[in-house]
């Protein structure tokens, strides 16, 4: 009974990790693809718009969907990068409280769904080192 108490819990947060993190991804890049189409500043600036942060965020998503343990630590990376980098280039140029919202969801879900990823994927390696022994 308890192997599968466990392994219900790390199937969730498999999931509770790979839906956050697509939600992520493809909000970002929804939002850029809707920014660049605004901009309408020609065909290959849109594409550029669009893929450099929105692509290379579903990229990562998709690196961590493959491989837990990497993907995680780059989402957590990424998500520290962002909590960092974004107040240091806005900071006295917006207020407060937008700095706050952006990082809530720009650099809190990648950090999340990075642990769980992580969590999941040692979680994952003590289950096969364990039935290893067995």
């Amino acid at each position: 009974m308890r192997v599968c108490l466990g392994e219900k819990k790390k199937n969730i947060k498999r999931m509770v990790a790979r839906t956050l993190g697509l939600i992520w991804a493809l909000w970002w890049f929804l939002f850029e693809f809707l920014s660049g189409i605004e901009e309408s500043s020609g065909f290959f600036d849109t594409l550029v718009h669009i893929f450099v942060p929105g692509g290379l965020f579903l990229i990562i998503v998709f690196i961590a969907w493959r491989w837990e343990y990497i993907g995680g630590i780059v989402l957590i990376t990424d998500g520290l990068f962002l909590a960092v980098g974004y107040p240091y280039v806005t900071w006295g140029k917006l207020p407060f409280l937008a700095i706050f919202l952006m990082l809530l969801t720009m650099a809190l879900p990648p950090i999340l769904s990075g642990i769980l990823f992580t969590l999941s994927a040692k979680e994952e390696s003590k289950s096969l080192s364990l039935s290893a022994k067995l």
